[in-house]
């Protein structure tokens, strides 16, 4: 029995997170055959001290096309500004129609217990939000979709309030995950 190729929805609140917190299970993903779609909340657009704000934010943009690239994922730029992405009527239906684009059959997505509260909301907005996509009565450009996916949350960076059910080997995968990081030069 040959196993069918998944999709694969990564939601992160700032570009960089994604390769960060789960770039090593990405690159696992796109490297056995699954279609990997990389979906950035937020602009990056106070990620500097030396570029305005619409520099950095072009700047991080081009960043996770390349970092996305070196995979063979998609990304999907949401554009919130950093530091100021809110859980809204508006952002879960920007949410609910990012997954429906993609109609994954997992999504990956920030702990809600996070330290960081773009990544805490982007976390809540994500789990919340796939749970709507099969509803047809929420109207977005995309379709409603026929099966919920699967959600895993991704570990914070300091494990705070985070149990791990799950643990990816990522050793086939580091370098690429490193690879994924160096494609974000503007940041340290």
């Amino acid at each position: 029995m040959t196993r069918q190729p998944l999709r694969v929805l990564a939601i992160g609140a700032h570009p960089d997170d994604l390769e960060f917190y789960c770039g090593g299970t990405l690159a696992k993903y796109a490297a056995r055959g699954d279609t990997v779609v990389m979906a950035v909340a937020t602009n990056g657009d106070i990620g500097s001290a030396t570029h305005t704000m619409d520099e950095i934010r072009e700047i991080r943009h081009q960043e996770a096309l390349a970092s996305a690239a070196l995979i063979g994922a998609d990304l999907i730029w949401m554009d919130y500004h950093d530091e100021f992405f809110f859980y809204t009527e508006e952002t879960r239906r920007h949410m609910i129609e990012v997954i429906r684009q993609a109609e994954p059959d997992v999504v990956l997505g920030h702990w809600v217990e996070d330290y960081h509260p773009d990544h805490s909301l982007s976390g809540m907005a994500a789990r919340d939000a796939r749970i709507m996509t099969g509803v047809p009565l929420i109207v977005t450009a995309s379709a409603h979709l026929k099966k919920i996916p699967t959600h895993f949350f991704y570990d914070t960076a300091a494990g705070i309030n985070f149990n791990p059910e799950v643990y990816v080997d990522i050793s086939d995968t580091f370098e690429t995950k490193q690879q994924m990081l160096a494609s974000h030069k503007s940041q340290n």
